[in-house]
């Protein structure tokens, strides 16, 4: 957590708290994470170390979102990366100090590959490759800003597994690479085996993406279905119950673990937490916590905010890396839960878009029950995929 004194007194329980020493350096040379490096020489010398984690504003200035089509529907938001302007004379009383965006264009072109071949009798020919779901993006910057006058092409893939899948060549962050633009959403499940752009447009929305530091977390989880009756008619609804939020804050909190629930007895209301290493599968699960026989009756042992933490500090924290924020109200003693609240969607200025986003709802008998899941679930991404790039080939799961 951040502005939090941590009293270290060995290596190992610094990696415990903040992690282990990172190569990554930014463009300068100078190293990205210091501490882990002053700490580890530090702790050879002494057994004491106190450690403040101090976190600012998150988040970035973002450029206006350009938007890729496949005829109606979205699959591709781009944004221009900031910078401040070179000024070539020196400073001035009119210089902009705040940054703006680099990008003054965008299009979409064909990505035409052309290999050279001979026939049988020795003749030279053409033969076009595979050009599935491969197009241009042709940007076009302002001047000043350390960019070519030039129109730059980029050559990408929606394929994952080509090697100019588009997040290989340009990126999916602000901070990081060498193009001007960066992708800051792309929705593989909006676009067929066919897929070509068919436009782009720019949407003007609030550009500051800055806001305080928080801690991540999920969606709500809700309950199953609850039935409410009166003399004339009958209704069922989900009700809220809880999410998990990361002890750590900051963005990086996004990109360490991720929760499953698993084994729910709908009988005795019991079902088990597991916290996983964010970067895992679905097939081969890396569980760092788990939580067993959790219920939602407050005051048993095995409430869940007792066996995990609460956000509100009701509960003791028992986890390393989550707490529980309960849904406040009712009493949830006979419910369990059964699903997820999406997660909430950007919509881009006049051009209001709803996305798809592949959940796996299916029970699949050909699969051993403990190993599957639901929800959102890496191994129905790669069946997703596998149908796309394969379509004629059919592959038991």
């Amino acid at each position: 957590p951040a502005f939090q004194n941590v009293e270290i007194s060995d290596w190992g329980e610094f990696v415990d708290y903040f992690g282990g020493t990172s190569p990554e350096k930014f463009k300068n040379g100078n190293l990205k994470y210091e501490l882990p490096y002053v700490a580890k020489e530090y702790l050879e010398e002494s057994r004491r170390l106190n450690v403040v984690r101090v976190l600012g504003l998150s988040g970035y200035q973002a450029g206006k979102p350009w938007i890729i089509w496949n005829e109606n529907k979205p699959v591709l938001v781009l944004r221009s990366k900031m910078a401040y302007k070179i000024n070539s004379t020196g400073c001035t009383t009119t210089a902009n100090d705040t940054p703006e965006e680099i990008v003054s264009n965008i299009e979409i072109g064909a990505y035409n590959l052309v290999k050279g071949v001979s026939d049988c009798n020795g003749t030279g020919g053409t033969s076009t490759a595979d050009t599935k779901n491969k197009f241009q993006i042709i940007v076009t910057c302002k001047a000043d800003y350390g960019y070519a006058s030039t129109a730059l092409t980029y050559n990408v893939s929606l394929n994952p597994a080509d090697s100019d899948y588009i997040y290989n060549v340009i990126g999916n962050r602000a901070d990081n690479g060498t193009a001007p633009i960066y992708v800051e959403a792309l929705y593989e499940s909006s676009f067929d085996k066919e897929y070509t752009p068919t436009k782009i447009e720019s949407a003007e929305i609030a550009t500051d993406f800055k806001e305080a530091y928080r801690a991540a977390q999920t969606p709500w989880i809700v309950s199953d279905a609850v039935v409410k009756s009166d003399e004339t008619t009958k209704t069922a609804e989900m009700r809220k119950l809880f999410k998990f939020i990361t002890i750590s804050d900051g963005d990086a909190a996004n990109f360490q673990v991720k929760v499953s629930i698993q084994n729910i007895d709908v009988e005795n209301g019991i079902f088990d937490v597991v916290v996983r290493d964010f970067n895992d599968t679905d097939a081969n699960p890396i569980i760092l916590e788990s939580f067993r026989k959790c219920n939602l009756v407050e005051g048993d042992g095995n409430y869940i905010a007792a066996r995990i933490g609460s956000s509100d500090g009701g509960y003791e924290s028992k986890s390393k890396y989550i707490c529980v924020e309960m849904a406040p109200g009712e009493d949830f003693g006979k419910s369990i839960p059964a699903g997820f609240l999406g997660y909430p969607m950007p919509n881009y200025g006049s051009s209001a878009m709803v996305f798809d986003m592949k959940y796996n709802t299916e029970f699949d008998s050909n699969i051993r029950a403990k190993k599957q899941y639901f929800g959102i679930s890496n191994t129905l991404l790669r069946d997703h995929y596998f149908r796309q790039l394969q379509p004629d080939r059919h592959c038991p799961a």
